[in-house]
C-alpha cells in the first residue's frame, strides 16, 4: 500500500486515514470516570461513572462541586507539557447536561490557566451555565460571552468550541453553529492547560443542583 490510494481504497485500508489523522491532529481523550483532581465545598461533591462526570452541589447553600484535570499534549515547542499552545487550532468536544433546576446555582466548563471555579480572568474558552441558560466565554485580554440557548431539565447537548487562532471562537450546539467571539475574547501566547468542570449554588439551597459531562474530546493540531 503506497501513497497512491484511490477512491475506494481509503475504505478498503482505513488505517491510511487514521495515520493521516494523527500526523496532523492531537487527538485526547479525557475520561469521566478517574483521574479528576476535586476541589469540593460544603455538601458540594463529585460524581464518576464509565460514561459520565458530574459535579453537584448537594442542598446545602453556598456549595460547590468541582472536578479538574492538567491536560497533557496541547503543547507544542518548548511549551512545557501541560501547556497549551493558543497558536494551533483548537476544538472541544462534549456532551453536557442540566439536572435539578435551581435558579441560584451556576455551571462552569472551561480549559483555562487556572483551577478555581469562577468566570474567565485569564486565557481560556468555556461555558457558562446560569441554571439551564448556557453561554459560550472566552478569555484573550478581556472576556466576551455568547448566549447558547437554554437546556431542558436532563436533557443532553452536543457541544463544539473551536478556537481559530489570531480570529475567533466558535461555538456549536448538536453540530449547529450558533456564533463566535473575536476580537480581544480570542486567546493566543501559551497558558496552563486545565479542564475545570463546576456547579455552585446561592445563599437559598435546598437543590441538589447537578452538572453532567459525557464523552469529552480534545483535537489540537500539532
Amino acid at each position: 500500500m503506497g501513497s497512491d490510494l484511490k477512491y475506494l481504497d481509503v475504505f478498503r485500508y482505513p488505517k491510511w486515514i487514521l495515520d493521516n489523522l494523527l500526523s496532523r491532529y492531537k487527538v485526547i481523550r479525557l475520561p469521566p470516570n478517574a483521574g479528576w483532581y476535586v476541589s469540593n465545598a460544603g455538601s458540594g461533591g463529585v460524581g464518576m461513572r464509565p460514561s459520565t462526570f458530574f459535579p453537584y452541589t448537594g442542598t446545602t447553600a453556598s456549595s460547590r462541586g468541582m472536578g479538574y484535570d492538567n491536560i497533557t499534549g496541547l503543547n507544542s515547542g518548548n511549551l512545557r507539557y501541560f501547556y497549551v499552545d493558543w497558536g494551533k487550532r483548537l476544538e472541544i468536544r462534549f456532551l453536557l447536561y442540566r439536572q435539578n433546576s435551581d435558579p441560584e446555582a451556576v455551571g462552569h466548563v472551561q480549559l483555562k490557566s487556572v483551577s478555581a471555579e469562577g468566570d474567565l480572568t485569564g486565557l481560556g474558552v468555556g461555558l457558562r451555565i446560569d441554571n439551564y441558560a448556557v453561554t459560550g466565554e472566552a478569555y484573550g485580554t478581556a472576556r466576551a460571552t455568547l448566549s447558547l440557548g437554554t437546556l431542558s431539565d436532563s436533557q443532553i447537548w452536543r457541544v463544539k468550541i473551536v478556537h481559530v487562532p489570531a480570529n475567533r471562537v466558535e461555538f456549536y450546539v448538536n453540530e449547529a453553529y450558533v456564533g463566535a467571539l473575536t476580537g480581544s475574547a480570542v486567546p493566543s501566547g501559551s497558558s496552563p492547560a486545565i479542564f475545570v468542570a463546576s456547579i455552585i449554588n446561592g445563599a437559598t439551597g435546598g437543590v441538589n443542583a447537578i452538572l453532567g459531562l459525557g464523552d469529552i474530546t480534545l483535537i489540537q493540531e500539532w
